[in-house]
């Protein structure tokens, strides 16, 4: 909750008028960056955990086990209402992570990390648009567009709302 408070607080901060419509989800901010806090390290690390109102004593503890039940829980199907979202890290094809935050980003989050030549960016466009396409049963297929050969990582999610 902090979370969501702090963001909206520093968004409007910034801003002398309101925009005429904005939507955002906490929840895919904070899942973006527990995703990045889980596999940063030092003072990056320390920066992330900050910016999620996450004690750095509790960092592993919340980022793993707390942040999977609380996404299980979000994924349980109650009566009419459900909630989908999935989580993908793109990057370059030349930064390969460890195997274990692979491991660890699909177990906690239910996320996948592939690897995509940015080099040919209309082709990595494709292939990330293919995979959203795909897990939103085509209700989304053009999220991404504009990447250039400079790209390195593209972290990205999806949510959808069915319910009465």
């Amino acid at each position: 909750m902090n979370f969501a408070v702090s963001l909206f607080k520093f968004l409007f901060s910034k801003t002398t008028q309101s925009p005429p419509n904005l939507f955002l989800s906490p929840l895919s901010i904070y899942t973006s960056l527990a995703m990045l806090g889980l596999g940063a390290r030092s003072l990056t690390r320390q920066q992330i955990l900050s910016a999620m109102c996450i004690n750095t004593a509790q960092g592993d503890k919340t980022l793993k086990d707390d942040f999977k039940n609380f996404l299980k829980k979000l994924r349980t199907k109650e009566g009419n209402v459900e909630l989908k979202f999935s989580n993908w890290l793109f990057l370059e094809e030349s930064n390969q992570p460890e195997t274990q935050y692979q491991q660890d980003v699909a177990s906690y989050y239910n996320a996948s990390v592939q690897s995509v030549s940015f080099a040919e960016p209309q082709k990595a466009g494709r292939k990330i648009n293919e995979q959203v396409s795909g897990r939103t049963d085509g209700k989304i297929e053009d999220l991404v567009d504009n990447l250039d050969d400079q790209t390195v990582m593209v972290i990205l999610d999806y949510v959808t709302f069915n319910g009465k």
